[in-house]
């Protein structure tokens, strides 16, 4: 599953000549993505589901590392 950033990202990507600082600028995106979707999970009165948030995104998202 990707998300609408990584979707954003690969687009760029595939359609540009990028900039030497390129890289930088998307793993900035990339760790604001992951701190956001953490953070939903984070949100709830469920403490398991808080203690398993970066589990979560790791298997749900990280697919790629």
């Amino acid at each position: 599953m990707k998300t609408a950033m990584q979707d954003f990202i690969e687009q760029l990507e595939n359609n540009k000549h990028l900039e030497s600082d390129w890289e930088d600028f998307k793993n900035k995106l990339l760790e604001k993505e992951k701190e956001q979707i953490i953070n939903a999970w984070m949100a709830t009165d469920n403490i398991l589901q808080r203690l398993a948030a970066e589990e979560y995104y790791n298997q749900t998202y990280n697919q790629n590392k």
